[in-house]
């Protein structure tokens, strides 16, 4: 045996239950924020599926993003069983076209890298619904990464969806998303060295407010803190939140319909201590995904369109 391939690992297959959830605290930037997190199972998938995988998927996501040893990364592939109130996470199998297909993420160890559309189908079976908990022997299955996805398919995930031929739902995005992390691993100082803390002025944005974009914003992952005219109340930190979670919904319904992965994937409310001694001003995380940065300035004009009474707004 090669000497490589005997020293080579593969991206591990996790399982996560949707329906299961457990409260995390999670530090970003020096401020702890707690969500709710699905949890990791053993059940609902066989090993050898897994295993399978595992095996298949490595060297398929290794050549299309162009990296070696990914395995060795901390990198890890989800699945998912049932469903969740978190956008990205659903855990459905669909049969189309003689391939079972389900989303699953490329997480590392604390966020989300990239989602990414698996298909597979069972080999010499005559019903190729295969059963995901059964135990599978090598050669018994066969993997693919989806370039695109079957009218079936995309009908099932966006509702009142029309197929149109000259557009159709692509799912390729995923692979760039992986070298973007890969690079920042290897080159951290590229992302800090060149940063700089920036003001925007109301005059120059046409915005109700001033803002700065910290040094020590890390886009896509950005904690951006709202301070008032006004002593902030529950009522007040409810409907922010709702006005978020709008432009949010809207934003990534846009994006599926369009056929592209440039996706929110994650927004939650800060709870730190610190918002008790200054009661005018209200933290959230959001991860922006496969966003480019001038979704921020999007952001920021909706949020000074439906949010009253804002003094300042500071993106770290």
């Amino acid at each position: 045996m090669d000497s490589n391939n005997k020293n080579k690992k593969n991206i591990p297959c996790e399982i996560y239950d949707c329906n299961v959830t457990k409260k995390e605290k999670i530090e970003i930037n020096g401020d702890i924020h707690e969500i709710n997190c699905i949890q990791k199972t053993n059940t609902g998938f066989s090993e050898s599926f897994l295993r399978e995988a595992s095996g298949q998927l490595t060297p398929m996501i290794e050549k299309n993003a162009g990296i070696t040893d990914l395995g060795k990364m901390g990198l890890q592939i989800n699945f998912y069983l049932g469903q969740s109130d978190i956008y990205i996470y659903n855990g459905d199998v669909i049969f189309a076209g003689g391939y079972n297909y389900h989303k699953a993420t490329i997480h590392n160890k604390h966020s989300l890298v990239c989602i990414l559309w698996i298909k597979w189908k069972m080999n010499n079976f005559q019903n190729n619904k295969a059963y995901i908990d059964e135990e599978i022997k090598q050669g018994d299955i066969l993997f693919r990464i989806c370039k695109k996805l079957p009218d079936e398919v995309v009908k099932h995930i966006i509702p009142n969806y029309i197929p149109n031929p000259a557009l159709p739902y692509k799912c390729e995005n995923w692979a760039g998303a992986v070298k973007e992390h890969v690079y920042a691993i290897k080159h951290p100082r590229d992302f800090s060295t060149k940063a700089v803390s920036k003001t925007i002025k109301k005059e120059k944005s046409g915005l109700m407010f001033d803002y700065t974009i910290s040094a020590e914003c890390t886009f896509p992952d950005i904690v951006i803190e709202i301070i008032l005219n006004e002593i902030i109340t529950d009522e007040k930190i409810k409907s922010i939140n709702k006005t978020l979670e709008n432009f949010i919904s809207d934003w990534n319904d846009k994006q599926e319909k369009k056929g592209t992965d440039k996706l929110i994937h994650d927004f939650s409310l800060i709870k730190n201590k610190k918002l008790n001694e200054h009661k005018n001003n209200i933290k959230f995380h959001i991860d922006f995904g496969g966003c480019n940065s001038g979704i921020l300035k999007r952001l920021l004009t909706y949020i000074d369109s439906n949010i009253t009474n804002i003094k300042y707004i500071i993106c770290n």
